[in-house]
């Protein structure tokens, strides 16, 4: 997903911030500086007088929980409620929630603020009949009030983050979220890939706290830290903890998140060609490895739910999910739509998203289809005969079961023939069954289908005994 035009990154509050937790650390050795004390921390920062006790922790706003069910328990597209296992949480859900990539906002409102704020936020988001899956913590926080929309609805986000920015009673009540967060007009917004950033953050800070790089910016706080760039000058906990980020994270979600924070990274732009490239990457990665019925899922989740999860996410520096992220749902549609455009008579019977996802799987891979449906029927026939095969395709067909296949192939007898079949699933068996006999030049238009599978058989049959010469191992037919 494309976030773009971030407000400015306040490198100076970041510096400020590891350095506070480093005071604590040096001034209380038996504080136990570790994952959840550095969260605590984040979700206390920015927090004024009046949303904190006389010991400075946050105050309570869990009587509030009521008086929104209240307000919304007439409502016909929303759920308001709490949630025996999080309670610390009143949850406003429109839709069911999955554990899908989510685009997540950061809205913190003040307690004064909060009760009225809160009802408004939602009504105007209820308007634009978007699904999401937000909550409301129960104490003053950086976070207290979070919003997740799936990425196919980024607009919607860009929309009610300009909604909070016009709305004088909300805006009243804002004050800001931690500052490693990437924000855009003083909103906190990040593309979540199934992770908490907030928590991630802090774990790395902890560890940061522990480390040789902490150690020895401590030992020499004189040094200077800047940017991959060499443009900007970081403060030095700031640039020691860029270092041990650089040195142990791998460049996964968080990194991106935090990288954006620091003004350093951003999601390329990429050109038409490259967009494409990156989709055919992933299909072919998730092809691969799963095979095609799950290329099939990924494509009906991806439109189904604005979610990336079903691909394979290939080598943690590919990435897979986050760049078709930046693609976008539609840019992929069309890239299908138009691959399939030059096939004759195809498009005019794609009548909706089941259509497209078929079609498309089927002509996408379908070289390899023929070739894999080959390989995994002349196992059958080359230990058996013809006959043996043509009834394992028909009580595959018929029965969706495979048992009648052999089971094993390759030299070592390492390939597993039925594991494959259900890779492949049913109809994509059929279809390569179909480019297998086109390749070898029979006009399949004019085969009903009652005669595809002994037609099939026998020119595999045919091509087996053609590649022995005079010594063919099958045809007993």
């Amino acid at each position: 997903m494309i976030i773009k035009n971030y407000d400015k990154p306040k490198l100076q509050e970041m510096n400020q911030f590891l350095e506070f937790i480093s005071d604590l650390k040096e001034e209380n050795p038996d504080l136990v500086v570790d994952e959840s004390f550095v969260y605590t921390e984040l979700k206390r920062y920015g927090l004024g007088l009046k949303d904190t006790d006389e010991k400075g922790f946050p105050i309570t706003c869990k009587e509030f929980f009521n008086k929104w069910m209240d307000y919304y328990k007439d409502s016909q597209s929303m759920k308001v409620l709490e949630r025996a296992e999080r309670p610390q949480f009143c949850f406003f859900e429109h839709g069911e929630p999955r554990l899908f990539d989510y685009i997540k906002l950061y809205i913190p409102i003040d307690k004064e603020h909060l009760l009225e704020g809160t009802k408004q936020l939602f009504d105007y988001i209820e308007s634009l009949e978007v699904e999401h899956f937000s909550k409301v913590a129960w104490t003053t926080r950086s976070d207290n009030v979070t919003v997740r929309l799936y990425p196919k609805d980024y607009d919607k986000a860009l929309q009610i983050i300009d909604y909070v920015n016009k709305n004088e009673y909300i805006k009243a009540g804002l004050h800001g979220t931690n500052p490693f967060v990437p924000t855009q007009k003083g909103i906190g917004i990040i593309a979540e890939n199934g992770f908490s950033y907030n928590l991630t953050l802090a774990g790395h800070i902890a560890n940061y706290m522990h480390s040789k790089e902490y150690a020895e910016m401590k030992a020499n706080p004189s040094k200077e830290y800047y940017s991959t760039d060499y443009k900007t000058k970081y403060g030095p906990y700031l640039g020691s903890f860029n270092k041990w980020v650089n040195q142990n994270c791998e460049r996964d979600t968080f990194k991106s998140v935090f990288k954006t924070a620091l003004g350093e990274f951003h999601e390329p732009i990429f050109t038409e060609e490259q967009q494409r490239a990156v989709f055919v990457d992933a299909l072919k990665a998730t092809y691969v490895k799963y095979g095609a019925r799950q290329v099939a899922s990924a494509l009906h989740m991806l439109f189904d739910k604005g979610s990336f999860l079903y691909f394979s996410n290939g080598e943690s520096s590919i990435q897979y999910r986050r760049r078709l992220a930046g693609i976008g749902n539609d840019n992929i549609r069309k890239y299908m739509v138009e691959y399939l455009s030059s096939f004759e008579n195809v498009n005019g019977s794609i009548k909706d998203y089941d259509d497209l996802i078929d079609e498309f799987c089927k002509r996408f891979f379908a070289d390899d289809l023929a070739f894999r449906v080959d390989e995994i029927c002349e196992v059958t026939l080359m230990k058996y005969d013809a006959k043996q095969l043509e009834s394992a395709i028909n009580y595959f067909v018929a029965k969706d079961d495979y048992g009648k296949f052999s089971r094993f192939y390759g030299e070592d007898q390492s390939m597993n023939c039925r594991r494959e079949i259900i890779r492949m699933g049913k109809q994509n068996f059929i279809f390569g069954m179909e480019r297998s006999l086109a390749a070898k030049g029979v006009d399949i238009r004019n085969i009903p289908y009652s005669e595809l599978v002994p037609t099939y058989v026998g020119e595999l049959d045919k091509s087996i005994y053609a590649r022995y010469g005079d010594t063919p191992k099958v045809s007993k037919m």
